[in-house]
């Protein structure tokens, strides 16, 4: 309980940090054009990883449908601030045989809950299209009911993006992103070997990774 608490601490210190710098720079640079703010509900599909255990099992989580919402204010062209809530449930199966289990068992289900505050940089742009990545931090949440067991646990996460927007009409646009996402778990989610000419070396990761392809419409609020 002691390392959660601390997880969580860390995460909203890092999202408060985030949120002071970057409203500091739309400040300093919304002089220089019209101060949009768009809305996007969206929908998509969430690309998960496997996760695997200290003791080599390995579990999978299937891909699954992701929805939620963003809310971006943009000083000028060519940059944004944006904050994004979206959710993703998915079924766990064992992916390797065990003593007690045999592979393909059903263990349960995972629901991902994801705020992010993200960067958006406006990469070029046309009359009719607006390409654009986005880089920012946030915190997972990820919610586990298996074998009538429920826990939630929220950890620090990151992610960058690239999308477009086509425009449809003065204020509403279709918006296409792509996102690649990585948590810190506080376990240890892989391991392996690496090998070069000369010796080999052993590695183990905590953060687990996933991707998002989504699509939904933007509306200008103001």
């Amino acid at each position: 309980m002691a390392r959660f608490t601390s997880a969580l601490s860390g995460a909203r210190a890092v999202l408060l940090a985030a949120a002071i710098l970057t409203l500091s720079a739309s400040q300093g640079i919304a002089q220089y054009g019209e101060k949009k703010v768009e809305l996007t509900p969206f929908g998509g599909w969430y690309i998960a990883s496997d996760l695997y255990t200290a003791s080599s099992a390995q579990i999978g989580i299937n891909n699954s449908v992701v929805y939620g919402a963003r809310l971006g204010v943009f000083p000028n062209p060519k940059f944004g601030i944006e904050g994004s809530y979206s959710r993703a449930s998915s079924d766990l199966e064992l992916l390797s045989s065990s003593a007690t289990f045999q592979s393909g068992t059903p263990l349960g289900s995972l629901t991902v809950d994801e705020w992010d505050g993200n960067l958006v940089f406006t990469a070029q742009k046309s009359p009719k299209a607006t390409s654009f990545f986005t880089l920012g931090a946030g915190a997972t949440t990820f919610s586990v009911d298996a074998s009538g067991v429920s826990e939630s646990k929220t950890q620090f996460a990151w992610n960058i993006g690239i999308g477009t927007k086509i425009s449809m009409s003065e204020k509403v646009a279709l918006r296409l992103d792509g996102r690649f996402r990585s948590t810190e778990t506080d376990i240890n989610t892989s391991s392996g070997v690496y090998c070069d000419p000369f010796y080999c070396y052993e590695y183990s990761s905590s953060w687990y990774s996933s991707g998002e392809i989504s699509a939904g419409l933007a509306y200008r609020l103001k």
